[in-house]
């Protein structure tokens, strides 16, 4: 800049009247001719600048998306966490930067709603580098426009791939894609392009890792991975899980009150596996009384089985509408709590995939997809009794099969 503004001054006095010049000295150029220099040097200097200031721009424009995706990690968690060993153990396995990069696979995290799926996620790999999450957010955004929004990258497959390729230089691995599917995302747009993603950016041109979270099993059937597609079922916790010395101290925290096996007992038959029933209880408990938070939650839980009996008569399981809720109702009451009623059963009259996306729709989850029993189960305890109470059929909580 300081030669710029220099050869500003100089050309300026150039160009003044000539009376404000002696007499230039023998053999000296012209004052015309030395202005016509002085011009031309400035501006071939302000074409070297603007061109300089577009490589600087268009530099910024590539580094940007780069240095995201190289520092980005999961949020650290800021609430307390129950750490479960064996599904710890099966994920950092899968996970660990020599299986990825050995391995052309992308995983599919699944299990019922609130079941610990994130927490379990951001546990395994907390503290690493070059983990993207990305988050679909509405049924008509793909994944490809979430990310270039989120690394600001040109809009363009060819901008994302030029990122993560050099964020995989820099990083000596690959970069890990995570994509969050929340329970409201339904779109064909938004769960379809996560396949395209998934086969072009990990398979094709393997310039990542993709991990998918799913908010429920039926999301997960439809992003498609034909054999490099690694399924990881998140289960919902057991009461033995429940009972154990560190979960009983996340339990204190949330109870803020001693926690003993009564308590876990109480909540565990209105809660069942679910993380976040369990925690809601105890926190509405450690404000207003364990009694009138579990009162509040059988409320719920009639409510939800309320909008679950109105399934069949607004259409029933599916595209095909098949009328077979309260059937399936009364399959799951006939079974065990923890065996439950096996999916083969239900085969012929509708799929997981269809169970799962209506329910979804209906935002009653009184009954559950589980993909590693391959069976439909109640959520508690005191669902599975509220089902093998209640006789079922259209507008009087009595369903005919």
């Amino acid at each position: 800049m300081g030669t710029l503004r220099l050869l500003h001054f100089r050309a300026k006095a150039l160009l003044m009247p000539r009376r404000m010049y002696s007499a230039a000295a023998p053999g000296a150029d012209s004052p015309s001719t030395q202005r016509f220099a002085l011009l031309s040097a400035a501006g071939c200097c302000g074409a070297t600048y603007l061109l300089w200031k577009d490589s600087e721009r268009n530099h910024k424009q590539r580094e940007q998306p780069v240095s995201i995706v190289v520092d980005a990690q999961v949020q650290k968690r800021i609430d307390a966490y129950i750490v479960r060993p064996k599904l710890v153990g099966e994920l950092k396995s899968l996970l660990s930067p020599s299986r990825l990069e050995s391995d052309n696979f992308f995983l599919s995290i699944t299990g019922n709603c609130e079941a610990g799926k994130t927490e379990l996620l951001r546990h395994v790999l907390e503290g690493r580098k070059g983990v993207l999450v990305v988050t679909l957010k509405k049924d008509d955004v793909d994944v490809y426009t979430a990310i270039q929004t989120q690394i600001g990258a040109a809009n363009d497959d060819a901008a994302i791939i030029e990122a993560l390729k050099e964020a995989k230089n820099r990083l000596g691995l690959h970069p890990i894609v995570v994509i969050d599917i929340p329970a409201g995302i339904t779109g064909a747009t938004a769960i379809l392009s996560v396949s395209t993603f998934a086969k072009t950016f990990c398979y094709d041109e393997r310039v990542c890792k993709v991990v998918v979270v799913a908010s429920t099993a039926a999301t997960a059937d439809r992003i498609t991975g034909d054999r490099r597609k690694i399924n990881f079922f998140v289960p919902q916790f057991s009461l033995q899980e429940w009972k154990t010395a560190e979960a009983k101290a996340v339990l204190e925290h949330w109870y803020k009150n001693p926690v003993d096996e009564t308590v876990i007992d109480k909540v565990f038959d209105l809660a069942g596996g679910n993380v976040g029933r369990f925690k809601a209880i105890l926190v509405d408990a450690s404000e207003r009384g364990l009694a009138s938070a579990c009162a509040s939650q059988e409320w719920c839980t009639q409510d939800e089985l309320q909008h679950y009996e109105s399934i069949d008569m607004q259409g029933g399981f599916g595209p095909e509408k098949v009328r077979r809720a309260g059937w399936l109702a009364h399959k799951v009451a006939q079974s065990s709590f923890e065996q439950c009623f096996p999916s083969s059963g239900a085969s012929v009259f509708f799929s997981p995939t269809a169970f799962g996306d209506t329910a979804r729709k209906f935002g009653t989850h009184p009954i559950y997809f589980d993909a590693n029993l391959h069976a439909y189960c109640a959520r508690s305890p005191y669902v599975h009794r509220q089902l093998r109470s209640i006789k079922f059929g259209f507008g009087s909580r009595k369903w005919w099969f």
